[in-house]
């Protein structure tokens, strides 16, 4: 027979006050830009489990004849004074507040932007749609967002078989590594590669894909 799961009581998270503050001067800010078009939230604010801790994530979707001269620190900045600002090894905007709570900032066109929402299905979900935005000048943001509302599971055979196929690949490369005396190298492998992959197959395995990482 299967095993039973424990229970454990938990608290819904509450967003701090300072979060609900920096997000409505975010639509404050984008709204009397007309050169953003639209603003997305994402991350644990859309989900409603933002606490203490939580980062400001959000997409601008900037008009394409703008988005090439659009200083996103300049746009940011107009939120509250700024410890540090830089774009980071994705390319994504990264800052951090002058009260320590870390944001980072997609700026992308609105056309090619907004469309590219679609393929971000089985990674990413709304719940709340219209919460995630924040404004949206022309409804395609919104449109985009609402298709995103359902958490589609990923598909359960393929997906294990994917990951056990990356996890058997890398760990073979690890050892490998280990055995040449590349230990600091291991190490990064471990963690950033492997440790994910296992992860990802023990909330497959507990239907918990709602949160991959």
């Amino acid at each position: 027979m299967p095993h039973a799961r424990p229970t454990h009581a938990r608290t819904a998270p509450t967003a701090p006050a300072s979060l609900d503050r920096r997000i409505e001067s975010l639509r404050a800010t984008a709204e009397a830009d007309p050169r953003v078009e639209g603003v997305l939230l994402y991350g644990s604010w859309t989900l409603g489990e933002a606490d203490a801790h939580s980062d400001l994530d959000a997409c601008l979707y900037v008009r394409e004849e703008d988005v090439d001269a659009f200083d996103g620190r300049e746009f940011v900045e107009r939120l509250a004074p700024l410890r540090l600002a830089y774009t980071n090894m994705y390319g994504i905007l990264a800052v951090v507040f002058d009260d320590l709570m870390r944001g980072e900032f997609h700026v992308e066109p609105t056309g090619s932007g907004i469309a590219e929402i679609a393929t971000w299905r089985g990674q990413v979900h709304f719940p709340r749609p219209e919460a995630a935005v924040l404004l949206d000048r022309t409804g395609r943001l919104t449109a985009a967002a609402r298709e995103l509302a359902a958490c589609t599971p990923p598909e359960p055979v393929a997906t294990a078989q994917q990951l056990t196929d990356e996890l058997g690949n890398w760990t073979l490369m690890l050892a490998h590594v280990q055995a040449r005396g590349e230990h600091a190298r291991a190490h990064n492998l471990l963690h950033a590669v492997i440790a994910p992959l296992q992860l990802k197959l023990c909330r497959l395995l507990r239907g918990s894909t709602a949160h991959w990482l």
